[in-house]
């Protein structure tokens, strides 16, 4: 059994003051698969429960268990952001559970109206400024087509912010300051270049070093950006570009530790100098900073979700500086299939709420169909 309603009968909600009597209403408390109860959520259903009708209360309770269900993996309704609530509404509701405008505006209220009373009680330090917004997604018709489109919640739920990607770098924590040094600089690959978790490990030290110093002396003896050939996931070959801050901190790496272990080999290595043979050594490096900076996970996924952090940055960042992502995100990323990057796009189109981009796409997939 998962997370569900339970009605109970004569809840003393108050005493009166004149004849000591207890006052009782009728209300539904939430309980996870664990048999545990919500506090909050049941506390306000208990208010609700004061001044409304049973069948509200229980429409109440209907509505917050679902959030329940999205929110608990994540930490709890303390840990929901305005994209966390995009995908909510996008994946859930509209896609999943094809819900009805109406029925959406209603879920959706329910939420606000809990925010609110937490608010209202000390809970929150200030008003909740989640986005609840959903209009622009009923602005077409809800074909098969665009219901799959709209489903990248998948996206979503791996999607990290620079704001919480700084968060998960305090969270690589060692006693050795190399280690420190080697791990935050391949979680910076993948959230600031897209690297996979494979690809980071394959980087050639002499190869790196000189490129970065290269980039330097163009720049007369600034910091640039460099580019490092890579061969990726199929054997495809890409140019792997790496800002001036990045060139910085890897070449602090290599003076202080790397150069003292050997002159070839990967630039990332144990404090040995042997290569790291594990392919998902960069992924459980970003594993245990989640854990130790104190960040739930809203997915299983691991070191890729900086690479599809990266994409969806790249495509905002290609708008805003008047690029074409349809050329960028898939040379930086090296995709060989027109949908992945069709992803990409989507998602940054529904994270930043791109009406024109979305109606644009839609027209896109029917032509396709079309043609088909």
């Amino acid at each position: 059994m998962g997370t569900k309603k339970i009605l109970v009968r004569g809840c003393v909600y108050a005493v009166n003051p004149l004849n000591g009597k207890p006052l009782h209403c009728d209300t539904y408390i939430i309980q996870d698969r664990d048999a545990k109860y919500y506090w909050h959520e049941n506390l306000f259903l208990c208010e609700v429960a004061k001044c409304k009708s049973l069948n509200t209360v229980r429409s109440y309770a209907s509505d917050l268990v679902m959030f329940c269900e999205m929110s608990n993996p994540l930490g709890g309704w303390q840990n929901i952001t305005s994209t966390i609530m995009r995908g909510y509404i996008n994946g859930a509701m509209f896609s999943t559970r094809r819900y009805s405008e109406k029925t959406l505006a209603r879920h959706l209220t329910t939420i606000k109206q809990f925010y609110s009373w937490l608010y209202e009680k000390g809970y929150l330090d200030a008003p909740t400024n989640l986005d609840f917004s959903y209009k622009d997604i009923f602005i077409t018709d809800r074909s098969a087509d665009q219901a799959y489109a709209i489903a990248q919640h998948t996206f979503n739920a791996s999607y990290i912010s620079h704001l919480k990607f700084k968060k998960i770098l305090t969270g690589i924590q060692s006693r050795s300051a190399f280690i420190v040094s080697r791990n935050e600089i391949i979680l910076r690959l993948g959230f600031e270049t897209g690297t996979r978790a494979s690809e980071v490990l394959q980087l050639d030290y002499p190869l790196v070093r000189k490129a970065i110093n290269r980039s330097r002396d163009e720049n007369n003896g600034l910091w640039a950006a460099t580019t490092v050939p890579l061969i990726g996931k199929g054997n495809v070959r890409r140019d792997l570009i790496i800002p001036p801050n990045l060139c910085e901190t890897i070449m602090r790496y290599i003076n202080t530790y790397r150069s003292k272990i050997s002159s070839k080999g990967p630039i990332f290595c144990t404090r040995a100098g042997k290569g790291i043979k594990d392919t998902k050594f960069a992924s459980s490096i970003f594993t245990t900073a989640c854990k130790k900076a104190l960040i739930m996970r809203s997915c299983h996924q691991g070191y890729h979700a900086l690479r599809k952090s990266f994409g969806t940055h790249l495509v905002d960042e290609c708008y805003k500086h008047g690029r074409d992502p349809w050329v960028e995100v898939p040379r930086r990323l090296g995709h060989k299939n027109v949908d992945t990057t069709l992803k990409y796009i989507h998602f940054d189109a529904l994270l930043n709420k791109r009406s024109k981009i979305l109606s644009e796409l839609n027209m896109r997939r029917q032509k396709f169909r079309g043609l088909q």
